[in-house]
């Protein structure tokens, strides 16, 4: 068995048919990976499937897996989450730059596992997924009762609606999330109100990266009341 932990094959165009290949080669136990990177590989959901049985098997020692930028989509996704439902050890998945606008199915087949699985994620990254109201209501709960950190910058469907889930979620006794990045997301004056009223309360959050949103002082003046409410220090 060889002694290899950690493989980066990016930028390669594994597609499925490699996907096949680099899952046989999991499966027959010739390595333990502790991370996989695999970046901009032209995946797709069908190179998920393929990867599925490889993943299974090294499960146990997975504790970093990247497939950010792959055109995976909600099959692929719900595929990915089947096949990771032993990693029991994982600690950062990051998922960016897949296509998961229509995948509120898989986003909720996320969060369950999220809340069923055996594991904490320190770190759940879904930058620019295209992921909108639907999708953020599917996955807020199980991201933010189980995850440290979640990246949802560059989603810029989401808008109040979908950000009165995350808020509710973030008001809860069993809310996990201490960094939460949600730049590039157009939320306005009234996703700002509504976000505000999340942190009202909130003890565990340490760190809300806006990044670049357009709020004026209305929106600031929200961000600053809750900021100021003793509730959530004390």
């Amino acid at each position: 068995m060889t002694q290899l932990e950690e493989l980066f094959y990016n930028r390669n165009n594994l597609d499925s048919n490699g996907c096949s290949v680099l899952g046989t080669l999991l499966e027959s136990g010739a390595c333990k990976l502790k991370e996989l990177w695999l970046y901009n590989d032209n995946i797709g959901d069908d190179g998920v499937a393929a990867l599925a049985s490889g993943l299974r098997s090294i499960a146990p020692s997975l504790k970093t897996l990247g497939l950010s930028w792959n055109s995976i989509g909600n099959e692929g996704l719900s595929a990915l989450v089947a096949a990771l439902e032993s990693c029991t050890g994982l600690e950062r998945l990051n998922l960016s730059g897949n296509d998961f606008s229509l995948a509120a199915t898989g986003l909720g087949s996320l969060s369950k596992w999220l809340q069923t699985a055996v594991l904490n994620l320190d770190d759940l990254r879904l930058r620019e997924c295209g992921i909108d109201d639907e999708g953020l209501q599917a996955l807020a709960e199980g991201a933010t009762n189980h995850c440290k950190d979640l990246n949802l910058s560059g989603n810029d469907s989401i808008t109040a609606s979908g950000l009165r889930y995350l808020s509710t979620s973030l008001q809860s006794d069993t809310c996990r999330l201490e960094n939460l990045l949600i730049g590039s997301i157009n939320i306005g004056d009234d996703g700002a109100e509504v976000l505000a009223r999340g942190l009202i309360g909130n003890k565990v959050l340490r760190c809300l990266d806006e990044g670049d949103i357009a709020i004026t002082p209305v929106g600031w003046y929200a961000f600053s009341t809750a900021l100021c409410d003793t509730s959530s220090v004390n």
